[in-house]
This record gives structure tokens, sequence and C-alpha cells, in this order.
């Protein structure tokens, strides 16, 4: 009887554990997702803000050969 006592409290003991494992397995899963995705917005907002600059360049640029183009005499 008392064996099944001890029994019993292991398996509680080693369920117990099994499950704040899988609990922290999860945190850190979740947390991982949410860096992923910080990483991706960040990635995705200077691959924009590098578009809009290189954009914006063009745009100069052709307003400089409009100027250029302007000036010639005819």
């Amino acid at each position: 009887m008392k064996l099944k006592k001890e029994l019993r409290a292991v398996k509680e003991i080693n369920e117990q554990a099994r499950r704040e494992r899988e609990e922290q397995d999860m945190m850190k899963k979740q947390q991982a997702e949410k860096q992923a995705k910080l990483q991706q917005e960040q990635q995705s907002a200077a691959l924009q803000h590098q578009q809009q600059h290189h954009v914006s360049g063009l745009e100069k640029t052709q307003s400089d050969l409009l100027k250029a183009v302007s000036k010639v005499p005819t």
C-alpha cells in the first residue's frame, strides 16, 4: 500500500514536471515567433525605405534632365 502511494506521488511529480516543460516550450516558441515577426517587419520597413530613396533619386534625375533639355537652345 505504501509503495502504491509513493508510486502515485512519483507519477504526479513527473506529470507536473512534464506540464511545466510543455508550458516553457510553448512560451519559447511564442517568443521565437514574435522575434521572427519583428525581424520580418523591420526588414520590410528597411526595404521599403530603400525603395523610396531609390525612387526619389530617379525623380530627381528626371527633373535634372528636364531642366537640361529646357536649357538647350533650339
